[in-house]
């Protein structure tokens, strides 16, 4: 009352039963409309950070199994390696024995 610049009333007139049934109504009503209003965006809510969970765990999962490929790979790699220097080895023992009975 204040904010609107009107003074306090001094006398309210009490309700009549038809207009106290009604405003009850109608606050019911609101409350009713507000109560499912914030469990469906509850319900939302939580659906979506069920959602954001589930694509975590795919994303985690599939960046887990790209570490193990790259793993396995450098492994692959290394070994691969080890052997071209095995073989380089070999044929070059080979090309000094060649060249020294041929000479």
């Amino acid at each position: 009352m204040w904010m609107l610049g009107m003074r306090q009333p001094r006398f309210v007139p009490p309700l009549n039963t038809a207009m106290s049934i009604e405003m009850g109504a109608n606050l019911l009503g609101e409350m009713s409309i507000f109560l499912i209003g914030a469990l469906l965006l509850t319900a939302e809510f939580y659906r979506q950070r069920r959602n954001d969970k589930s694509k975590q765990e795919e994303k985690n999962r599939v960046q887990q199994q790209l570490e193990t490929k790259i793993t396995d790979l450098t492994e692959k790699v290394a070994f691969q390696t080890m052997e071209i220097r095995q073989l380089k080895m070999m044929v070059g023992s080979m090309d000094r024995s060649y060249d020294c009975c041929w000479t």
